[in-house]
């Protein structure tokens, strides 16, 4: 069976009805990127390309503080090599980084995964996963079974990541293989926690 590779907006909007997203816009025009930021800077500018797996080893990530960084940094990414669906124009989301996860495993059908995130999650793979759905058990468990849970704690002047949201979190996305069972695979990293809140700001869909 043909697999289909979903990222950028598209990807995003899948899993908005289940866990927080940050607020983004996918275009090829300047202009409309600006009217999308509303002079709210900073914000993060991502080359959305099918041929780019990890944005960051090739520079498909940058951040803008004005109006002139956002149109030199279209220029750039429209310029590439690479084949351009569009420049994903999204909030600047502060936290600390997770991994979120589901796959279909051929034993258990679709687990969800939760770990360290960031360019960090191939280097520790500290992930833990469960059979979906999950339920509150379940969620703490994930969140105390992470060998770096101490990223969740107060650090240098950060207040600590509020856990009974992020299991909340987890739950709500422990169902999404539900209303989409053709999903094979799903990666949202990072997804951007706080004391507060959390938000999805890289999400890969593989469906079947």
């Amino acid at each position: 069976m043909a697999k289909e590779v979903l990222g950028g907006l598209e990807a995003i909007n899948k899993v908005k009805n289940f866990i927080p997203v940050a607020n983004s816009i996918l275009t090829t025009d300047y202009a409309e990127a600006i009217d999308f930021i509303k002079n709210k800077y900073p914000v993060v500018l991502k080359l959305i390309s099918p041929e780019i797996v990890h944005k960051t080893e090739i520079g498909g990530i940058l951040t803008a503080h004005t109006n002139e960084e956002v149109r030199n940094i279209f220029k750039q990414f429209i310029s590439s090599k690479y084949k351009l669906t569009g420049v994903l124009v999204q909030e600047y989301v502060e936290g600390r980084e997770f991994f979120l996860g589901i796959k279909n495993d051929n034993t258990f059908s679709h687990v969800l995964g939760f770990g360290i995130g960031g360019v960090l999650v191939e280097l520790y793979k500290d992930v833990n996963w469960r059979v979906c759905p999950i339920n509150k058990k379940d969620a703490f468990e994930l969140i105390e079974e992470l060998k770096g849970k101490a990223l969740l704690a107060e650090f240098r002047g950060l207040k600590p990541v509020n856990k009974k949201i992020l299991a909340n979190y987890l739950i709500n996305l422990s169902k999404l293989p539900f209303k989409y069972p053709e999903v094979k695979e799903l990666d949202i990293n990072p997804f951007i926690m706080s004391e507060k809140k959390g938000k999805a700001v890289d999400v890969r869909i593989v469906v079947s």
